[in-house]
């Protein structure tokens, strides 16, 4: 007995495909996937920090802000009247006693001034109180500073908004007015067991008639 075997055209599709899919098993050639969608490239870090940059911290009720204590053994303690109270060692050894804060994206032109709420409860003979900062092309040097306008010692008990021109900052003019600040540090009066608060630190406006 004789079969005629009829072919319909969707059969010879199928029949096509299979044999296609067969051969690429044999030769070890991977059947093509559809692509898959597309995801979204996370955020650069530049721009992280530039969302994230500010000009102004005052402190209470044990928040740093993101600023940061370099000497593990400073006492750090919260007034009830407000700011952060650092106090340092008895036998104070390395480097001198500072904060540093977060990364910022500040342009230095449109902030000329900083100013720093500071008050004394036990004052140290060494006033440093000098600001040192990083930009986009460099890092913290003693050629790049900012110093108080006044920078006469404090007594006991005494509060004052020190201002710093970094217009005419104490050394590396003009480079603060021409750079990208990237992040601050602030060094307090050096001494055994001296101890201040810092209220506020604030980055005023160029065109700012005050600041403080």
């Amino acid at each position: 007995m004789r079969f005629d075997l009829v072919f319909k055209p969707h059969t010879a599709l199928l029949l096509a495909a299979t044999t296609l899919a067969l051969a690429a098993c044999d030769t070890g050639t991977p059947v093509p996937a559809s692509a898959p969608e597309a995801v979204a490239e996370p955020a650069a870090a530049s721009e992280t920090v530039t969302a994230t940059a500010q000009t102004s911290w005052k402190w209470a009720g044990g928040d740093l802000q993101g600023w940061t204590v370099n000497l593990p053994d400073a006492v750090i303690s919260w007034p009830a009247t407000g700011g952060l109270s650092l106090a340092a060692p008895a036998a104070p050894a390395g480097p001198d006693l500072f904060i540093q804060s977060p990364l910022m994206s500040v342009a230095g032109k449109d902030y000329s001034r900083i100013a720093v709420d500071l008050e004394a409860v036990t004052p140290a003979s060494d006033l440093d109180l000098a600001i040192y900062y990083s930009t986009t092309a460099h890092g913290e040097s003693f050629d790049y500073r900012g110093g108080p306008l006044d920078g006469t010692p404090f007594a006991a008990g005494e509060r004052r908004v020190l201002i710093y021109d970094m217009l005419n900052q104490a050394a590396g003019a003009p480079d603060w007015m021409e750079s990208t600040v990237t992040q601050l540090r602030f060094d307090l009066p050096q001494g055994a067991n001296s101890n201040y608060i810092v209220h506020s630190i604030k980055l005023c406006p160029t065109e700012a008639a005050d600041c403080g």
